[in-house]
């Protein structure tokens, strides 16, 4: 059985006209109502760099998946990045005038130590490249409105998709970190 978790009421409403074999509730990472040792699997995408407080939701992870269970996170970050690819997130994070990051950004460095704390052996960190054709605007807005930028306003989007709008029928690379994660015993 799967079940998906959002904060979001509208998100799950997508997810379950999307899925609608597949149970979705309303949830916060932090305070997962499944019973302790219950999952075998847990999924996160492009969701640990920007949860919090991250000690919880790790502490959360642990609890739900009984042990030799399985945790795979994926997350952006600049790993596998071209030199080419570099310079346009450049031009971009000067168009929005604020770093391209996010809050764990410095924790998820180097989470080992995090994750042993909770029971949880890193088993793989590796990052890969994917080219995101521009077709289009639609495609370039498409992807500035996809960007963790909290403290970005109109104008700063809108420079930021006229940038991204000069390299319509390119692309631009996305560098995705994948963690899998294996859950151990504690030591008592």
């Amino acid at each position: 059985m799967y079940v998906g978790l959002d904060l979001a009421p509208a998100e799950l409403v997508l997810a379950r006209r999307a899925c609608p074999v597949h149970r979705f509730i309303l949830g916060s990472a932090a305070a997962l109502p499944l019973p302790t040792g219950s999952v075998g699997t847990v999924l996160s995408s492009a969701a640990l760099q920007v949860l919090s407080p991250l000690d919880a939701v790790l502490a959360e992870v642990a609890r739900v998946l009984a042990v030799g269970g399985t945790a795979v996170a994926t997350m952006p970050d600049g790993g596998a990045l071209t030199l080419g690819d570099r310079l346009r997130w450049g031009r971009l994070r000067l168009a929005v005038r604020e770093p391209l990051r996010f809050p764990n950004d410095a924790v998820l460095r180097d989470p080992s130590d995090l994750l042993a704390g909770h029971g949880l052996a890193l088993l793989d960190d590796t990052s890969r490249r994917f080219g995101l054709p521009l077709p289009d605007p639609a495609v370039a807005a498409g992807l500035i409105d996809s960007l963790y930028l909290p403290d970005g306003g109109q104008r700063d989007r809108d420079r930021a998709v006229a940038a991204a709008s000069r390299w319509v029928g390119d692309s631009i690379g996305i560098s995705v970190r994948r963690l899998v994660l294996r859950r151990v015993r504690l030591r008592e």
